[in-house]
């Protein structure tokens, strides 16, 4: 929404706005996070599970750049770049109630929520 109100204010200076949604990418923030308010083991599971998904998911930091790129010598509004960025953006969309929900549901599973 920031995005897009931003985009409507600056349209007639002729300012662009693109919201890049990059989804899942390999790069190494997984093993640099801090997961705060976890005990000291759950956070290091949780970091490694991380990696390792980052590692399979083969998704290189170029890749996004190329989105950003696009993005902006097209002027789109919204860029989601990879299909799990375009699945949520979609379901955002459609059934926002439903991503409500989903991200709740996640958030109770967390081994994050029991260091609180």
């Amino acid at each position: 929404m920031l995005s897009e109100c931003l985009r409507a204010e600056l349209a007639g200076a002729g300012i662009g706005v693109s919201a890049i949604c990059p989804g899942f990418t390999s790069t190494p923030i997984a093993r640099s996070a801090h997961y705060v308010g976890a005990p000291r083991g759950a956070a290091d599971e949780v970091r490694e599970n991380a990696v390792r998904a980052l590692r399979r998911r083969r998704f290189p930091p170029e890749k996004v750049a190329l989105a950003v790129m696009r993005a902006v010598l097209r002027d789109q509004p919204v860029v989601p770049v990879n299909a799990e960025a375009r699945i949520t953006y979609a379901l955002s969309r459609l059934a926002p109630s439903t991503l409500r929900a989903l991200a709740r549901l996640e958030a109770k599973r967390s081994p994050l929520r029991a260091g609180r």
